[in-house]
């Protein structure tokens, strides 16, 4: 996560906890041997495409950078781009957002992003597996929104924000579904 505010970083941790956990898949935020990197940019796009400065930022190789700028969708300030093995399954995923976005902005590009690398693609529902993926993002959002106001608002002072939003989306999910991730 890099050039993230300190809220951005907790909100993607939050966010991305909760899908390893739904998921069963291991997470681990890391400087080294990622396969998520989100980066918040001051000028993301040149048109519709990202732009090839961003793309270095990541460290891809020239041939990488290539194959992602042929991808279309950047114009909004916010997008990402998987990298597939052979069979299919998401190796790597790059993310990135304008810093430009508004708060309500960054926090829906954050959760689209994070989504697709589990292999939720909110662009693309009608070819996913996961038919109701777009509900479950908006209800993800809709929970960090609500547990993030009741921690502003004081309710618990006795726990970082990570951890109280971590615990009021997991409370919210068992009383919905009647049962914790």
């Amino acid at each position: 996560m890099e050039g993230l505010t300190s809220y951005q970083k907790e909100l993607a941790s939050i966010v991305t906890e909760f899908f390893s956990r739904a998921s069963d898949l291991p997470f681990k935020v890391s400087s080294d041997n990622w396969n998520l990197f989100i980066m918040r940019v001051p000028s993301l796009n040149d048109g519709d495409t990202v732009s090839s400065e961003v793309l270095k930022k990541f460290g891809l190789p020239q041939y990488a950078i290539d194959l992602v700028q042929e991808t279309k969708g950047w114009s909004g300030g916010c997008g990402f781009y998987s990298f597939r093995t052979h069979s299919g399954r998401i190796s790597l995923s790059i993310a990135a957002f304008d810093e430009r976005l508004t708060d309500k902005q960054t926090t829906l590009c954050l959760l689209k992003m994070i989504a697709a690398t589990f292999g939720i693609n909110p662009l693309r529902l009608k070819d996913n597996a996961f038919s109701l993926g777009a509900h479950f993002i908006t209800y993800i959002l809709e929970i960090s929104t609500f547990c993030s106001k009741d921690y502003e608002n004081g309710s618990d002072r006795t726990t970082g924000e990570k951890e109280f939003v971590t615990k009021c989306m997991n409370k919210t999910i068992e009383f919905h579904f009647g049962a914790h991730l």
